[in-house]
């Protein structure tokens, strides 16, 4: 296109001069008679050749203007289709703005003009419509923006309720409902603004648990009390227990640590397994570390180490047979049951005797496991 934009411009430069040479020529004098029609033939001639250029280039920047036109009147047509685009969806605004971008860029590297028949009414579709596409999606976000603010006010609206009811401080059935009835209107309201999105969930989610977990406080038993309180015990002994670790001087107190366990009562159904693991692992570990003092330090601290073995796992006592280990794990299995209905049970009016019963099943159990384990 450069090139033959460069030899329409070097032709019209020729055109002008030729021209010029043809006006000097009219006003020179006529030749003899038999050479002046020659030499009219060979100005004729030559400028004929210089306007059959002419007409050639013109009629190449003329295939090039239409074939400009045809081109960017598909691109005026496309844009046009974007311009009626609509949608409920972020996503699909933004792939869409993608295309019309690449639509923009392919005009925009479309070189050369346009003829002036219908090229003026293609430029005016082309851009009239990116501007319609663009002005739709505006009026899209700014909906947006003005429902995810109404929702933030919402949102903020249901905090303040479960904060209210936490604040009454009463956390009866009718109160409970009502926060299950609020967290499932906070699951129908819609998004808020991006920033605000974790801020306003954490504020909301702080709200229910504090409420539940006053609720929880309020509804515990005169045992589940208890429970906790000897958790904290036993948590208490286990923290002592594991610093005899960076101490061994600490290794004189085990066997009072042992039977301090021992007499600590039930702890909550949900810890009961974690804590005798933790309890297991540690003492078997201390029962190492012990071995590795001196036999005199160990005699001066009032013990010997077989005494504390009893609670070494069934897989370290290679002297017990299967199926004392196999026996060892059901009645390790059936205390752990029985401990648990114990806990259940302690929180029934009226239960004493069932209580009892449970109790004096479990002690059974446990001297039939020392004994086994002795």
């Amino acid at each position: 296109m450069a090139n033959k934009v460069r030899a329409g411009e070097a032709l019209g430069s020729l055109l002008k001069e030729a021209e010029t040479l043809f006006e000097e020529y009219k006003h020179i004098g006529p030749a003899q008679k038999e050479e002046n029609e020659k030499l009219w033939q060979e100005v004729k001639a030559s400028l004929d050749i210089l306007f059959e250029h002419k007409r050639q280039v013109g009629e190449a920047q003329r295939l090039v203007l239409e074939e400009n036109l045809k081109v960017k009147k598909e691109l005026a047509d496309l844009m046009g289709l974007h311009a009626q685009f609509q949608s409920g969806s972020i996503n699909e605004w933004n792939q869409k703005s993608k295309e019309v971008l690449a639509l923009q860029d392919q005009w925009g590297k479309l070189k050369g003009g346009l003829p002036r028949q219908g090229g003026k009414e293609v430029s005016h579709a082309f851009w009239a419509n990116l501007k319609v596409f663009f002005k739709h999606k505006s009026e899209f976000f700014h909906k947006i923006d003005a429902e995810r603010k109404q929702n933030l006010v919402g949102k903020q609206a249901l905090v303040n309720e479960v904060q209210a009811l936490v604040d009454a401080g009463e956390m009866n059935a009718e109160s409970t409902q009502k926060v299950i009835d609020l967290q499932k209107q906070w699951k129908n309201i819609g998004h808020v603004p991006e920033k605000q999105k974790d801020q306003i969930y954490q504020k909301f989610k702080a709200a229910c648990d504090a409420f539940f977990e006053l609720k929880r406080q309020q509804n515990k038993s005169g045992k589940d009390l208890e429970f906790e309180a000897n958790l904290e015990k036993k948590l208490a002994i286990l923290a002592d227990l594991e610093a005899m670790f960076s101490d061994a001087s600490l290794l004189e107190a085990l066997g009072h640590k042992k039977a301090e366990w021992d007499s600590i009562g039930f702890v909550p159904k949900k810890d009961v397994k974690s804590l005798q693991e933790r309890f297991r692992t540690t003492w078997n570990k201390l029962i190492d570390f012990a071995q590795t003092q001196p036999k005199e330090q160990l005699a001066a601290w009032g013990f010997e180490l077989k005494g504390l073995k009893d609670e070494e796992t069934s897989e370290r006592k290679a002297s017990i047979s299967p199926d004392a280990r196999k026996k060892i794990q059901q009645l390790e299995n059936e205390i752990a049951t029985l401990e648990n209905n114990l806990e259940f049970f302690a929180k029934s009016k009226n239960a004493e005797k069932l209580i009892a019963d449970i109790e004096k099943q479990i002690e059974k159990a446990q001297k039939e496991l020392d004994q086994l384990k002795k």
